[in-house]
């Protein structure tokens, strides 16, 4: 998709349902983008309680990383699910022009290698990426991957399955990491009385 192509109502997508254990702390990835030429700016999210047992008392927060800072989309959150309220909806109130989701950043690369199947690869500075994150590689020959998901992501080093004999650390400073944006919901662990299920809808427009 073109970066170049005007607003329509025709490129207007729902992303969702992802279901997320709210009682769970950490990052929900709601939305990424890996095709190298979109951008997606969110009109809507709505959360949808599934199960609830308890209540709540920490409100979640939605933000954007580029894969080094984030910057919250959100300008109002309550989530609250006391008993019973199976079905109910929780809409957040956006930031004034929220920040797009964009694909096709890039993040350089100093080494790679592999051992047991399994590539670790240093990036040139911290990346911000959570295991689970996709990315591709290109430029590191045999560890070139498209739309990988990532085992692990901590400070400036990554993991993902990689097939092959194992190779020791090798400078790959011509390589990079290619990524989109990610939109997650950041929370603590929320409420107390038993697990609680919610399904994450995204509403926006492709430009």
């Amino acid at each position: 998709m073109s970066n170049s192509r005007p607003l329509a109502y025709d490129r207007v997508n729902l992303f969702g349902p992802t279901p997320i254990n709210m009682n769970v702390a950490g990052n929900a990835n709601i939305l990424a983008l890996n095709d190298n030429d979109t951008k997606f700016m969110p009109t809507s999210i709505i959360l949808e309680n599934a199960y609830t047992s308890g209540t709540q008392t920490t409100q979640p927060v939605f933000v954007i990383d580029n894969g080094i800072t984030g910057q919250n989309v959100s300008a109002g959150f309550t989530y609250t699910t006391p008993l019973a309220v199976q079905g109910k909806s929780n809409v957040a109130a956006l930031v004034a022009n929220p920040v797009p989701v964009i694909s096709g950043k890039e993040l350089g690369i100093t080494s790679v290698a592999r051992t047991n199947n399994v590539a670790t690869v240093i990036t040139a500075s911290a990346h911000g990426f959570t295991a689970g994150d996709i990315v591709s590689i290109e430029g590191a020959g045999e560890f070139d991957v498209e739309k990988i998901q990532l085992l692990t992501a901590s400070g400036s080093t990554i993991t993902y399955v990689s097939v092959g004999v194992d190779v020791a650390t090798t400078s790959a400073t011509l390589a990079k990491v290619v990524y989109g944006n990610v939109l997650r919901l950041k929370k603590t662990t929320l409420g107390a009385g038993g697990e609680q299920y919610t399904n994450a809808f995204v509403v926006g427009i492709y430009y």
